[in-house]
């Protein structure tokens, strides 16, 4: 993927949309952003380390938002003011957005006839066009200022700050229109002439004067054609494993001589041999077996004459051998004929020299046959026109031409009469073809024209403050030139320098200004946490530009191979840049959030803070359009798990120093902190397993091992606070279903067993041995606290008298009542699921893994045992309530049956069972609708138990044979309404042993053997 083109497209949004100085101060904030802030002394500390003496700019930004003179020191001194820095931020940045919006007023779209006029976007682009980004619009010159009256504003291309005189200028100003008046150049004469006038201030009188003394002179007397040879397309094949060996022929001839090439079957090396013809011709290399050759050659040629003819032919080499096993039979004929034969002709394209401009253009010539019938595809080449003046000393057009470099940026730079921080070097279409005239015309070389762009840019940068946008242009055009330098020793800097020293001018100013913007972008890199905003796409695709950039100048070998003994690959240099940063970054994010003396407590709430600030950066290096894992892959570096092994292992020593030596007791902040590395650990998955395997925070528990026992009392403590509080407050009803009910303590009382138990499966503990013994603690202590809950609402009951309403005569069952056991129940439930909650099995299923099977079943049974006996313990209380309820109910029956035996005989049984089976049906109907299901199922018991013990209870007495006989019946009345046809009590719970003794009447005459009903 190109990040390059992705960042640029929308860096180019941004830098309309922003104000660029602004916006890169906020990227150096880096964390501090993310954190919420941080001192600005600090940031301009760190910058200006980042920077050094030319800098990338970022330090003059930052510092230009005080709006004096962009120096710490004045920074510094606005603090010590007590002046509101926030506020002097905004006023500069609303000053910035009025002039940014008054230049976009001017601003148009570019129209089709100029989009041939873009800016760099490629290298292959490189020589052909501007080292400098194109604007968007074509007439932003217009709102520019003169630089005649821009005389009192900085001026950042000379070292002493000052501007060149009115004179000097209109030195520039005259070679400028010699440029333009020169009759080669046939191009946007008129529209260059407007604008040198423009940039100069002139008025048309002026103007004219001064373009009728321009000196003849300063017109270029000769030219050369600069070709490139780029590559070919769908050529013929001339070889019998049908393909070709192409090379090219490639000169310039007289018109007359167009038409004997034209009809030689020789190439035009031979004929200008046998014809004596004396061509400058020159050969390309060989491409073997393709039909789509790639050459990427250059060359200059002579041009004598205007009408001259460019001629490229192509051939095909027979030097190099195709064997039999690449044709087989099919192919063996005319591979005999290719044994011997000369080199095969594969087709000739030529153009006038008259078609070819000083502008560098890229053409596709189409190669056709002998007669010209048939295209035996095509070549691409660029070609322009490049001029010599034979008369002026090379050091003088050097000069002329860095002068009018730094006019044109000076005048392009300028919107209504004020610098634009952080300006992106994007000039106008006319201001570039300017530059690349004067280039033309004094022959300067693109290595030459980037040793004098290059200074300019970065004594700009150091002044005013330039996009790093602006150095991709120089740095690449360089690149496709670094031919040109010279390899130089790989030894100690000393003799380096002196090598250099031996070099030209140009040389020596291209490898002191790529070292100089090297070092300034690893110093960034270095510190990128602090430089850019991960959060923010913007800082993530300036991100992206400087490692682009780094990328572009490590493609400059010969730059490279002199920093071969102090420099590493470009993978090793970024990897250890990242490294650096990273270090530095984790070592101020602890100095930050830590304070001077903080408590235990504070410390440990401090490093949650770091550890979720480590955790968004580590979420923000993998998420977005534009990752910083993707621009790192770029070069080679894992950064994600360079980032993560570093945090590891800084955290890891902190943290774990802490634990061991200062945390005596463990609370809530020491279980939130491992929490936190728990789930930190969880974002290696992103790393390879080699990695992750090393990692110190595998052992990240270990480092809590003393204080887990604190966190499950800690835990328990807490749930018994909240039962009791629920308990003994206003304890409200809450609805489960449409009837039943509980009460919001017991609903507490289960959510506390909850919250232990996920505390408890949130600690995934590892080592299974220790987890055995943690989990006896946690189930404990839940047991504890059902035990605690339970006795706590039998208690209360028994205070309440169960709820009974004094003014009623016979017991009457409550709903409050009913919730009560409800509570109870509920609680008990809830303990009987801690098996699964806690996940006993999978646990026991480990321990058997490790220790044994006798260990695995030891284990279960202790834990099954805690939980059981709580259990028993629970039902046991809960029994208790039921027995003191069947007491309650108990004298209520005893007193009804007592009224059935001694009422009078010929009364109705069934009048006289209707205030007993009321009774029954009104209580039993409470606990219908109003309990559990078994709850209702052990009152129902408990009720039936206790009318058979009241019957047998008055059976005692002696009966005569109608009250016995009255008894039996009721008795099987009572049965049949418990029994409820199957839906009630079973029965077997009828039947019981208590039930058929009672049922055996004393009277020797009365034995009950069955009871209804017999099936």
């Amino acid at each position: 993927m190109d990040l390059i083109h992705s960042a640029r497209k929308l860096t180019e949004d941004i830098v309309e949309k922003t104000v660029t100085g602004v916006s890169d101060a906020i990227y150096a904030t880096g964390s501090a952003i993310e954190k919420g802030g941080s001192k600005i002394t600090d940031l301009l500390t760190t910058s200006a380390g980042a920077v050094g003496d030319l800098g990338s700019g970022i330090y003059g930004q930052a510092c230009s938002l005080v709006g004096a003179t962009g120096t710490a020191s004045n920074v510094q001194r606005a603090l010590e003011k007590n002046e509101n820095f926030e506020d002097i931020m905004a006023e500069e940045e609303a000053e910035d957005q009025k002039v940014r919006q008054s230049a976009r007023v001017a601003l148009d779209k570019v129209s089709g006839d100029d989009k041939k006029m873009v800016g760099v976007t490629s290298r292959k682009d490189l020589d052909c066009v501007s080292m400098l980004p194109l604007s968007k619009s074509p007439d932003a010159w217009k709102t520019a200022e003169p630089v005649t009256k821009t005389l009192e504003s900085p001026y950042p291309f000379e070292q002493n700050g000052k501007r060149p005189t009115a004179t000097e200028l209109d030195v520039v100003y005259k070679s400028a229109l010699g440029i333009v008046l020169n009759p080669v150049n046939k191009e946007y004469r008129e529209e260059l002439e407007l604008y040198i006038k423009q940039m100069f201030g002139k008025s048309q009188e002026v103007h004219n004067a001064m373009k009728s003394s321009v000196s003849v002179d300063k017109i270029p007397t000769k030219f050369k054609v600069k070709l490139k040879l780029i590559d070919g397309k769908n050529m013929i094949a001339r070889d019998a494993n049908g393909k070709s060996d192409p090379y090219c022929f490639i000169s310039i001839i007289k018109a007359v001589h167009l038409e004997m090439l034209l009809a030689a079957k020789q190439s035009m090396e031979k004929v200008s041999h046998t014809k004596g013809l004396g061509l400058d011709i020159k050969k390309s290399q060989v491409i073997p077996r393709s039909l789509n050759p790639t050459w990427n050659e250059s060359y200059e040629l002579e041009l004598h004459d205007k009408n001259d003819i460019l001629v490229i032919e192509v051939w095909d080499s027979d030097d190099i051998p195709v064997t039999f096993k690449e044709v087989g039979f099919s192919g063996f004929g005319k591979f005999l004929r290719d044994i011997g034969d000369s080199d095969d002709f594969m087709g000739r394209a030529h153009m006038p020299v008259s078609a070819i401009s000083l502008t560098d253009k890229e053409k596709e010539l189409i190669l056709f046959s002998r007669n010209k019938k048939k295209q035996f595809g095509s070549v691409r080449v660029r070609v322009s026109l490049v001029g010599e003046k034979p008369a002026v000393d090379s050091a003088v057009a050097v000069e002329e031409h860095t002068q009018l470099v730094a006019t044109v940026l000076d005048f392009e730079s300028h919107v209504t009469g004020k610098y634009i921080k952080g300006w992106d070097t994007k000039i106008t279409p006319l201001g570039d073809k300017l530059i690349t005239l004067n280039a033309t015309m004094n022959g300067l070389p693109q290595l030459q024209q980037a040793a004098v762009l290059f200074p300019l840019l970065q004594l700009y940068d150091k002044h005013i403050n330039l996009s790093i946008i602006g150095y991709f242009g120089v740095v690449r055009a360089i690149s496709v030139c670094q031919d040109q330098l010279p390899s130089g020793p790989s030894g100690s800097r000393e003799a380096m320098a002196e090598h250099e020293k031996s070099q030209p001018a140009m040389v020596r100013s291209v490898l002191m200004c790529l070292g100089s913007l090297d070092d300034t972008l690893i110093g960034v890199l270095r510190r990128h946490h602090q430089f850019f905003n991960f959060k923010a796409e913007e800082g993530i695709e300036y991100l992206a530009l400087h490692v682009e950039l780094i990328k572009e100048i490590y493609t400059i070998v010969p730059f490279i191979e002199r920093l071969e003994d102090m420099r590493k690959s470009l993978q090793q240099t970024m990897q250890d840049a990242c490294m650096v940063a990273t270090v530095g970054w984790i070592e101020r994010l602890v100095a930050e959030a830590i304070p001077a003396s903080p408590g235990e407590k504070e410390r440990l709430l401090c490093y949650l803070e770091v550890i979720e600030c480590i955790k968004q950066r580590l979420h923000n290096t993998v998420s977005g359009v534009v990752t910083v894992q993707s621009i790192f892959d770029e070069v080679g570096v894992d950064y994600y798990t360079l980032l993560f092994t570093i945090v590891d292992k800084q955290i890891s020593a902190e943290i774990e120093d802490y634990l061991t030596n200062h945390i005596k007791r463990g609370h809530v902040s020491s279980y939130q902190l491992y929490l936190h590395l728990g789930d930190m650990l969880k974002l290696a998955t992103n790393i390879p397993s080699k990695k992750r395997a090393e990692l110190h925070l595998n052992e990240y528990h270990e480092w809590f091992t003393d204080l887990v026992a604190d966190w499950i009392d800690f835990a328990a403590d807490k749930c018994n606070v909240e039962i009791k509080r629920a308990i003994t407050g206003l304890d409200q009803v809450v609805t489960v279903t449409e009837n039943v009910k509980f009460s919001q303590s017991a609903l507490s009382a289960a959510a506390c067993f909850k919250r232990i138990a996920a505390f408890w499966n949130n600690l995934h503990w590892p080592q299974v041995v220790k987890q055995y013994g943690f989990m006896m603690r946690v189930v404990e202590n839940i047991s504890k606290a059902a035990r605690f809950y339970v006795k706590e609402s039998h208690d209360n009951l028994k205070r309440k008298g169960f709820h009974h309403d004094s003014a009623s005569e016979e017991f009457v069952v409550t709903q409050q009542l009913c919730i009560s056991l409800n509570d109870m129940e509920y609680v008990r439930e809830e303990l009987s699921k801690i098996p699964d909650t806690l996940q006993f099995d999978p646990m026991i299923s480990r321990l058997g893994a490790v220790e044994g099977d006798q260990q695995a079943i030891a284990a279960r049974r202790n834990l099954l045992n805690l939980v059981n006996s709580a259990n028993d313990d629970v039902k046991f209380l809960i029994n208790q309530v039921v027995s003191s309820i069947g007491e309650q109910i108990a004298t209520d029956i005893s007193h009804h049956i007592k009224r059935l035996i001694n009422s009078d005989p010929k009364a109705d049984l069934i009048q006289l069972m209707d205030p007993l089976m009321a009774y029954l049906s009104r209580n039993m109907g409470t606990f219908h609708s109003s309990s559990l299901v078994a709850v209702l199922e052990i009152m129902i018991e408990e009720i039936w138990n206790v009318i058979v013990n009241c019957y047998a209870q008055a059976i005692k007495t002696r009966l005569g044979q109608k009250a016995a006989k009255r008894v039996l019946t009721s008795i099987m009345e009572l049965e049949s309404f418990f029994y409820a046809g199957g839906d009630g009590l079973s029965k077997e719970q009828i039947k019981s042993d208590e039930f058929r003794v009672c049922l055996v009447l004393p009277d020797p005459c009365i034995r009950l053997y069955s009871i209804r009903p017999a099936d």
